[in-house]
């Protein structure tokens, strides 16, 4: 299960509001939290495990992604190839 949301708000948070260009709007607005959980025997597969380890890796060293990589991510898990542009390479 992946759970994340399309964009933060900051509503009457400094006075900055949905839409507002990236470099003036505070980061709540475009950093976003990204859930992932799965079954143990999902992630015993082929490969699975160690890109999951992969992805947790990148969490705790700060590494933030784009939700534009969230499709090819979630098309990897479930074994649909693509060359570009996953998070768990």
């Amino acid at each position: 299960m992946f759970y994340t949301v399309d964009h933060g708000e900051s509503i009457s948070d400094n006075m900055y509001f949905h839409g507002t260009p990236r470099n003036m709007a505070p980061t709540e607005q475009f950093c976003v939290p990204m859930i992932f959980c799965s079954y143990d025997t999902w992630l015993a597969k082929v490969n699975k495990e160690s890109a999951f380890d992969r992805l947790k890796a990148q969490q705790r060293a700060g590494v933030t992604h784009r939700h534009a990589e969230l499709f090819d991510t979630i098309m990897g898990y479930l074994a649909i190839s693509r060359r570009l542009g996953s998070l768990i390479r």
